[in-house]
């Protein structure tokens, strides 16, 4: 991957996703003694950055003229209302594998953007069955993080930041598959290359920082409890892990 694909996706995202603001507080900095900008994502339609990727995942398809009878995605939350979302807006149907524990509030978003909801009791399991219906004819896959596509998506959410922001010193990213962080990482690269890039994770979910330390992709040993349940994901992928 290349800072062309992000700036590829931030072509195909025009008119589909909002360019959220960059918002910053007095009193943080002075805290803090810096100056600290959020992208503040949390405005995005859906909620969350998750939007990017999925769109620029449909839109790719669009322009290949490879358009799916139905798509299917494995989410709890936040990648679930954002393939739903951007389904409804190409007029695709749409099936979501998830866990019963997945939060009511996005379970309900999720089925108010027309999406099907499956639920399983666990994760493996809703995994795994999102793969065997990817095995039809004309399905196509939306998975969380592990695919270019999604890692160009989520990356122009720093593309938009850095282009905003007078200067930047360094960028933080939470990670749980690693989507947003890897694409993170190459837009500030090319933008901002004297930059640091920061990735955050719970650390009863630090199994991105084992990754690096042991120089393999390690696995959560099982389901964790952390109020950052988004970052908690089993283990980052072979497209997001260098």
């Amino acid at each position: 991957m290349t800072f062309d694909d992000i700036h590829q996706a931030s072509l195909r995202l025009i008119g589909k996703v909002s360019r959220t603001p960059l918002l910053e507080s007095t009193r943080l900095n002075q805290w803090l003694g810096q100056r600290i900008l959020f992208k503040t994502e949390c405005l995005q339609t859906t909620g969350a950055f998750k939007l990017r990727g999925a769109t620029n995942f449909i839109a790719s398809l669009q322009e290949q003229g490879n358009i799916p009878r139905h798509i299917v995605a494995n989410s709890s939350g936040n990648h679930a209302q954002a393939v739903a979302y951007a389904a409804s807006q190409a007029g695709i149907p749409v099936t979501i594998f998830s866990t019963e524990n997945i939060s009511e509030v996005k379970a309900a978003a999720t089925e108010d953007y027309g999406a099907e909801l499956r639920l399983y009791a666990t994760r493996p399991e809703a995994d795994e069955a999102v793969k065997q219906a990817a095995k039809q004819e004309g399905v196509v896959w939306i998975p969380p993080f592990n695919h270019p596509l999604i890692v160009a998506g989520q990356g122009t959410a720093t593309l938009e930041a850095i282009q905003d922001a007078d200067h930047v010193d360094a960028v933080f990213a939470p990670c749980g598959g690693g989507g947003l962080l890897s694409g993170s990482l190459l837009a500030t690269r090319h933008l901002a290359s004297h930059a640091k890039v920061i990735g955050a994770e719970p650390l009863v979910a630090n199994d991105a920082a084992r990754s690096l330390q042991s120089g393999v992709i390690e696995s959560l040993s099982g389901p964790v409890s952390t109020l950052a349940d988004g970052a908690a994901t089993p283990s980052v992928g072979d497209v997001t892990f260098p």
